[in-house]
């Protein structure tokens, strides 16, 4: 067997092994790429393969290297070829792995025998990065194969519920209540909170811990989010007075290109004058977001509405990223105040989150106020304002309309 050959056998089996990463492992990567890159490292070492193949080594080894992959690529755009590889390609996992090894294998049985031992000792760093390749290939499909196991356990959970998720509100299932936010020093209400609820037909309530992330995994939240801003928006425009009403936003609908222009319609077509929309971001959501979730943010606060971040202290609490936040309130996580009055150290967090807020200029609320004594020691340190159960249940917006005349 002549040099060229055997070369131009290491190139075939070259092509086979980067079809191999095209297909199950970095799509991105056309099989001439990969080979380049095989390529190189042939060629690296055909210098070194001179003295036992002669002066026409290196450019051998790079033709033949080329020339075998040119070759493969040209008959596997012959549909009858083409057809053949796709049945090899869709076999079973042994076969593939067999496919992936066998090759380097059988070309260092070749070299042995027709070269004879020294050939193959010259030749086996090329073969080492074949069959390097061929364990990278084997790894790489082995991740791809569980990342696509989990997806389809998590799909194949996520299906009966999505698909009564799908259009829920349309149909009457899901609907908003409006939980108040009482001004501490006041004791009125000045804002309430949009909070969605799905009751499916006979009964069986799904919490939002559950249906919401499920709108985020399903696609879903894009629409469902709109409808609950809208619905929000139309009922407090048509309530007395100049309540404001929050709606929280995932990230996945911020990242949304037509997110901004949804609001500034939905405002519109609402009347609800843009101050009177408080859109809050819950804070561990938002941080792995970094500066591309702070610029729709931006651009919404430049309309005009104001921004809540939801639950701090609970996330990264990232005080220079406070400071670039465009946000105008911060909202206490519930689980602080549970502990108040008597634990210390809760007590010393939400004191210190309070006088925080007060000194970038934020009205600070606290979540889940449900007794007396929580909401006195929160008016004892200048909380802004109080959401809890002490106060109100969320309503639905005849019954909150009634409350506010009162």
């Amino acid at each position: 067997m002549s040099p060229q050959t055997m070369v131009m056998m290491i190139g075939l089996a070259a092509a086979v092994i980067s079809m191999q990463l095209r297909r199950y492992a970095l799509a991105q990567l056309t099989s001439g790429l990969a080979l380049l890159i095989v390529g190189a490292v042939a060629i690296g070492y055909a210098t070194h393969l001179q003295g036992f193949f002669g002066q026409l080594a290196a450019p051998t080894m790079a033709g033949g290297l080329l020339g075998g992959t040119a070759i493969l690529a040209s008959v596997a755009d012959k549909t009858p070829m083409r057809r053949v590889l796709a049945r090899k390609s869709s076999g079973s996992l042994v076969r593939r792995r067999l496919l992936l090894v066998a090759a380097p294998l059988l070309l260092v049985a070749v070299i042995a025998t027709v070269f004879g031992p020294q050939a193959t000792i010259e030749a086996l760093p090329i073969l080492s990065a074949l069959l390097i390749g061929a364990v990278i290939v084997a790894l790489i499909d082995d991740t791809k194969r569980s990342l696509r196991g989990a997806r389809r356990q998590i799909s194949t959970a996520d299906a009966p519920l999505a698909a009564k998720l799908k259009d829920a509100w349309t149909r009457g299932e899901i609907v908003v209540l409006y939980q108040p936010q009482i001004d501490m020093s006041s004791g009125s209400v000045t804002s309430v909170e949009a909070l969605a609820r799905w009751q499916q037909p006979g009964g069986d309530a799904v919490a939002p811990t559950v249906f919401i992330p499920l709108a985020e995994r399903t696609g879903l939240i894009d629409a469902l989010g709109r409808w609950v801003l809208a619905k929000a928006c139309s009922d407090i425009a048509r309530l007395p007075g100049q309540l404001s009403v929050s709606v929280n936003v995932s990230p996945i609908q911020l990242r949304h290109p037509g997110f901004i222009d949804a609001v500034r319609a939905i405002l519109a077509e609402s009347g609800l004058p843009p101050q009177r929309l408080v859109l809050e971001i819950t804070e561990s959501q938002l941080m792995p977001e970094g500066e591309a979730g702070l610029r729709p943010l931006a651009a919404i606060h430049a309309l005009g509405v104001t921004i809540a971040i939801d639950d701090f202290g609970t996330g990264y609490s990232s005080l220079s990223y406070l400071n670039r936040f465009p946000a105008d309130h911060l909202k206490i996580d519930r689980s602080f105040i549970r502990e108040l009055p008597g634990d210390k150290a809760a007590g010393a967090i939400t004191r210190a989150i309070v006088a925080m807020g007060h000194s970038l200029g934020m009205r600070i609320i606290a979540e889940g106020v449900e007794t007396a004594a929580q909401a006195d020691f929160l008016q004892g340190i200048w909380c802004d304002a109080g959401q809890g159960y002490l106060y109100s249940p969320p309503l639905p917006v005849s019954d909150l309309s009634a409350l506010i005349t009162e």
